[in-house]
């Protein structure tokens, strides 16, 4: 920066020395210099550079203007400049400590590190007291790996004056690297002590703590630091920040609404705050925060970006857009705005129009990793995995995507079932990030795939570690005591998953399925009907809930009652699949198909309120498995009459049409919008995958069957279907790992005789 004390000191040396130039030409060189001055204070920085560049040109021995040319240099981004004008300046002035600093500077940027140093031991040997120079050279050594050294520097420092904050938060993030925490921690402690208003210190300390997972300690310091600066908007949202990452909602929307309070013109606290409530899903409360922060800055293109983001991820396509609208009409130039779009025609499944606008960006953003993986995401869900892959990897290791970008490349694989490939993936993510939580979670998934029980253990133990609070790992570990029969552990570890707030559906089902292995059903029907309690307000976990208890019931033989939950879970989501084939199952075991199918007649017929697509369905259902496929397809279709959004019957019915080999073009319509409506289910995605193979787009088969899979991993079908895929595209291998996979987890399956008579021809 160019300062008036430094232009002034520098202006009088060289003036009086700079005896070979007239009285004009130094007025010229001084006026020029003034001219760089008021251009610099002003940011014109070319205009300073222009003004220096002649100030030089009449007198090359100006050091000054040198020096303050090496900054404009930087500024402008010139650094190869820059640093041939502060040399300059070194020749003309040796003795000035200032400048030769900034030299050094320049060169440990530049990673000349040799020169860096000679400059800076020559400094501290006319003037040991010298800070700046102090500082670089602990920076230097830092950068050389000589941590001792540098440490010892900053010691020094400390010793001459323990009010050296900077001092203090270098040398502790040298003892961290060193894995010295005691100490980093006694020396933060000192520089709280030493310099009580330096906020920074506090931030270091705290984030030293909640590293080390230290909350009581991260907790109590900034508790204590509220005391004395209560009206320190920052500490609250720090503590806000820790309450959350501890799961204590109450006390962090506290913190969150405290910093608002205190700063009630800063969209900053309402930001903060939004994000917190959507983080715990209470959308409400989170549009009103955004819509606050707009209010005091309404022109803020990332207020506005938020707002965008937040109506995206909440599936409000419509206010989205409207929001990026306005953005790009402020600035059309606006890449995150830009991007935004892109992921808006993502989420609207318009994906050929994606990955043609995406292009386009690229073209203009080549250097932007983002481009690539956004793009990269439109083949994925175009099933375009091959296409994803070279998107991916044109990432660089360098930028905030690539991790994401591995994450999705491993995803890739597995659903190749090139499980080698995957670990590649997340071991290279490990490298980067050693801690990173998914690619760990991905390992250890892998190998307990792979049967490899100690390996996938030290895993998702490592997981706990690194978050205690995260009930994932112990879900995880819960699953691996399942698959080894550790009943007890497995039981110990889904209900530890769910005291800390698992909100996965899946955790409940297994610890009830675990139960009921282990013969604990009157427990497992005490815990079903304890959650239906619970989660009145959540038709899908109470239709599984309910699917479980008929199940439980099936398992003591109590018929009756089993096929009530079944009803119940039909009636609190018809959308749910596994009650229908449930209830049809019980009808067929006792001999009662013809009388259900009278029942389901009448019922349509009577017209008494009773949903018609259901009834429709159930008959559809029963139907298939007598092998009526026109009275199937009939039942199905006035399903959909009744209820075009009904995706049990879109799922059925192009099921149906796919094993028959007909209207396949309406079967992959059905299937397609039946996965529209449920993303997510395991039976859908396999119904489209069977329309593919039907269709002869075996690579988009693949890739649905093994999402499949991922999510109902005993399921017999599913993995047949997957080995089928396979056979089809010729890759026999692999066809005859999942065909074989089939067949080990059933032998009655549809489809099981074609599997054995494949892997005989193999």
């Amino acid at each position: 920066m160019i300062k008036n004390s430094r232009i002034r000191s520098i202006l009088i040396l060289f003036v009086t020395i700079s005896f070979f130039t007239s009285c004009s030409e130094k007025e010229q060189k001084i006026a020029y210099y003034d001219k760089a001055k008021n251009c610099y204070d002003k940011k014109d920085y070319l205009c300073a550079k222009n003004a220096l560049e002649k100030a030089v040109e009449i007198d090359p021995d100006f050091a000054g203007a040198y020096a303050n040319l090496g900054e404009v240099y930087l500024k402008l981004g010139k650094v190869s400049e820059s640093l041939n004008a502060y040399v300059r300046a070194t020749e003309l002035a040796p003795d000035q400590p200032e400048v030769q600093i900034k030299l050094a500077t320049l060169y440990m940027l530049n990673r000349e590190t040799v020169r860096a140093k000679m400059i800076l031991e020559k400094v501290l040997h006319n003037n040991p007291d010298n800070l700046t120079a102090n500082y670089l050279l602990a920076e230097f050594f830092e950068m050389e790996k000589d941590f001792d050294r540098s440490a010892h520097l900053l010691k020094i420092i400390i010793n001459k004056d323990i009010r050296q904050v900077r001092a203090y938060l270098n040398l502790s993030a040298i003892l961290i690297k060193q894995g010295n925490f005691d100490e980093a921690e006694a020396f933060l402690k000192s520089a709280q002590k030493n310099n009580p208003s330096s906020f920074h210190s506090i931030i270091a300390l705290f984030n030293l703590y909640s590293n080390q997972q230290k909350y009581s300690q991260a907790e109590h310091l900034l508790q204590n630091s509220i005391l004395a600066n209560p009206d320190k908007r920052e500490l609250h949202l720090l503590l806000g920040n820790l309450y959350f990452n501890m799961a204590k909602w109450e006390q962090s929307e506290t913190e969150y609404l405290k910093a608002v309070k205190l700063s009630p013109q800063n969209p900053e606290s309402y930001i903060l705050a939004a994000n917190f409530y959507n983080s715990i899903h209470r959308p409400e409360q989170a549009l009103a925060m955004y819509h606050k922060a707009l209010s005091i800055r309404p022109d803020n293109l990332g207020i506005l970006l938020h707002l965008a983001r937040f109506h995206l991820a909440n599936q409000n396509i419509k206010d989205s857009e409207k929001y990026t609208k306005i953005m790009l009409q402020k600035n059309p130039d606006y890449l995150p705005a830009k991007m935004l779009k892109s992921e808006t025609l993502i989420a609207k499944f318009e994906w050929d129009e994606a990955i043609a606008y995406i292009s386009g960006l690229i073209r203009k953003n080549p250097e932007s990793p983002q481009l690539y993986y956004l793009k990269g995401i439109s083949h994925l869900k175009k099933n375009e995995s091959d296409l994803a892959k070279i998107e991916f990897g044109k990432i660089p290791t360098t930028s905030q995507e690539y991790i994401n970008s591995k994450l999705m490349l491993a995803g890739i694989f597995i659903s190749e079932n090139s499980f080698l490939q995957a670990k590649e993936s997340a071991e290279a993510i490990l490298k980067l990030a050693p801690e990173n939580y998914q690619a760990i979670k991905l390992l250890g998934n892998l190998y307990m795939q792979e049967n490899q029980f100690d390996r996938a253990k030290n895993y998702f133990s490592t997981l706990i570690e690194l978050s205690p609070q995260n009930p994932d790992g112990f879900f995880l570990l819960g699953l691996l005591d399942k698959q080894q029969q550790k009943y007890d552990a497995a039981i110990s570890n889904f209900e530890a998953a769910l005291a800390k707030g698992h909100s996965d559906i899946n955790v409940f089902v297994n610890l009830v399925s675990t139960l009921l292995e282990n013969n604990m059903i009157d427990d497992a029907i005490a815990r079903c009907d304890e959650n239906l309690q619970k989660l009145k307000n959540q038709p899908y976990s109470q239709a599984v809930i309910y699917n479980l208890k008929g199940k439980l019931y099936l398992a003591q033989n109590h018929i009756t009652l089993a096929e009530k939950s079944f009803k119940s879970a039909i009636i609190s989501n018809p959308n749910y699949l596994p009650p229908y084939y449930a209830l049809a199952k019980i009808y067929f075991s006792e001999g009662r198909e013809d009388k259900a199918i009278r029942q389901y007649e009448n019922a349509i017929g009577s017209n008494a309120g009773t949903r018609q697509e259901m009834p429709n369905m159930m008959l559809g259902i029963i139907f298939s498995i007598k092998k009526q496929w026109d009275l199937a397809e009939l039942h199905y279709r006035k399903a959909l009459k009744i209820n075009p959004d009904f995706v049990p019957a879109a799922n059925n019915l192009a099921y149906l049409l796919a094993d028959q080999d007909k209207k396949l073009d309406e079967a992959l319509r059905l299937a397609q919008k039946a996965k529209k409506i449920l993303p997510q289910d395991p039976r859908v995605k396999d119904t489209l995958g069977w329309v593919y193979v039907k269709l002869g787009f075996y690579e988009q088969a693949i890739h649905a069957f093994s999402d499949s899979i991922r999510l109902l991993p005993d399921n017999a079908t599913l993995h047949y279907h997957l080995g089928m895929a396979y056979y089809k595209k010729g890759e026999t291998r692999q066809a005859k790992t999942a065909l074989e996979q089939a067949l080990k987890l059933s032998n009655d399956f549809t489809g099981a005789d074609q599997a054995k008579k494949i892997l005989a021809d193999i």
